[in-house]
């Protein structure tokens, strides 16, 4: 269980690895106080593992990224409503949001890092896939130097390496 902190928001979230999300009403002791999922997203709609999530405070977004099925989920953090869901590919591991851009970077380790375009706080685009290498789903993403450093394992002729993508303007 990891706790996510809204400075500006009335509730809080607790992501529960691989059930669901949930809304406490007690959120400075970390007791849940008839805590109950934000929407059905635990088995009840067949989201079963949910991963990582990013936060987007200005505009009251929360980002979850799913790998069964695989979705992006983005819920309003005020309300705890179930914004929009987009089908992406399998694998999620990391997921950030580039505030400066409105971009969503979602690291798969299939060997991609998604990367989802904010339009406006309801609507999101599939803006591209940039090819990785397979198995490399650890990233870090460092707004101050805009760019995404990427974990890539050792695996058969491929070398362990730590890749660096910059991000570009829209």
């Amino acid at each position: 269980m990891r706790p996510i902190n809204f400075n500006s928001a009335p509730i809080q979230f607790v992501v529960i690895f691989s059930i669901f999300l949930c809304r406490l009403k007690a959120p400075e002791t970390l007791s849940a106080q008839a805590s109950a999922p934000v929407q059905p997203l635990g088995p009840a709609s067949s989201i079963t593992l949910n991963l990582d999530e990013a936060l987007e405070q200005a505009r009251q977004r929360l980002f979850v990224g799913c790998r069964k099925p695989a979705k992006l989920l983005v819920l309003n953090t005020k309300t705890g409503r179930l914004i929009t869901s987009m089908e992406i590919d399998g694998d999620t591991d990391d997921l950030f949001y580039d505030s400066a851009r409105k971009y969503i970077y979602v690291i798969r380790g299939t060997g991609f890092i998604d990367v989802i375009q904010q339009n406006d706080p309801d609507h999101y685009l599939l803006r591209g896939k940039i090819s990785t290498a397979t198995r490399a789903r650890t990233g870090l993403f460092v707004p101050s130097l805009q760019k995404l450093f990427l974990a890539v394992p050792h695996r058969d002729r491929q070398p362990a390496d730590i890749r660096v993508y910059e991000s570009l303007s829209r």
